[in-house]
């Protein structure tokens, strides 16, 4: 995952792989790893991103705090 986070050029780049990263985690079950990127997602709000969603959507199943 740190590969993936290195190569992202910008906020976009970055909101898809915070949010791919998250999910891995979360999918692992390790919600504690996955975290910090999705707050990484809800703190840059690029709603734009379907990756935005996907997150919300995650964090809400999981019943995490969003804020």
């Amino acid at each position: 995952m740190d590969a993936l986070l290195s190569s992202a050029a910008n906020d976009g780049e970055r909101t898809e792989a915070h949010a791919y990263s998250g999910l891995v985690a979360s999918t692992a079950g390790n919600t504690d790893e996955a975290m910090p990127h999705f707050k990484w997602v809800v703190d840059h709000r690029l709603r734009s991103y379907t990756e935005y969603d996907i997150v919300l959507n995650e964090m809400r199943r999981l019943r995490l705090p969003i804020n």
